[in-house]
């Protein structure tokens, strides 16, 4: 819900006939590029999931008897799903609605500047 309506706004700024000038201004080539790069993104996303998958060993009371041992409260099943989250795609396309609104303006072209 949050990425919806500050998807909707960068939107606005970008593709509403009314902000393109200005928005264009907002926008420079060197931006463009960034955003246009998925393995920035890729890379966010497993920073993301990592966290997430740590998350746990902080949560809870872990002990760690061996190097490939770990005591916790929740069974191998449940860190196993925990494990196996990833950030689902339809997120990832709401995040970047919100970050790289110029690429989504439908059927319009926002220029960049140098």
């Amino acid at each position: 819900m949050m990425f919806e309506r500050l998807g909707a706004g960068s939107n606005a700024l970008y593709c509403a006939k009314g902000c393109r000038k200005q928005a264009t201004r907002l926008y420079p080539c060197c931006l463009r590029k960034m955003m246009e790069n998925n393995k920035i993104w890729d890379n966010v996303v497993n920073f993301i999931e990592s966290v997430y998958h740590f998350y746990p060993v902080i949560e809870d009371d872990v002990y760690f008897p061996g190097f490939y041992e770990m005591d916790a409260d929740k069974s191998e099943e449940e860190l196993a799903d925990w494990i196996s989250w990833t950030v689902p795609d339809n997120l990832r396309e709401k995040f970047m609605r919100v970050v790289h609104g110029a690429k989504y303006c439908e059927g319009k072209i926002v220029r960049c500047y140098n």
